[in-house]
């Protein structure tokens, strides 16, 4: 299945509603170019929409964490510190768990 800005914007509301939709087109081209199907198996489309979620709300890097609180009166954001490169998002720690479940397993010899 070809994952769309319209599939990736229901699965994850209210989250992305308010998000550009060319925004969202181009985190998901640039997550369909770095997911490996062969690496992913059945689980490609998941790794594809994750990673294109994750990075459509960081800017393809431009974040370094999670936004840790919101203010609504004079507006504040403070970002968290991400302990790994998509460690920033739910989304991107979703990404890795995929990578790490679609990854070789230890080895008995």
């Amino acid at each position: 299945m070809a994952i769309t800005s319209a599939f990736l914007v229901t699965r994850f509301a209210p989250t992305f509603a308010a998000i550009d939709v060319g925004i969202i087109d181009s985190a998901i081209e640039e997550a369909t170019r770095m997911v490996d199907p062969d690496w992913f198996g059945a689980r490609a489309d998941d790794a594809i929409l994750h990673l294109a979620a994750h990075l459509a709300l960081t800017g393809a890097g431009n974040l370094a964490g999670g936004v840790q609180s919101v203010s609504a009166g004079s507006v504040s954001v403070t970002y968290a510190a991400a302990s790994t490169p998509y460690g920033g998002t739910s989304y991107g720690r979703h990404y890795e768990f995929l990578v790490r479940l679609s990854g070789p397993g230890a080895r008995v010899l």
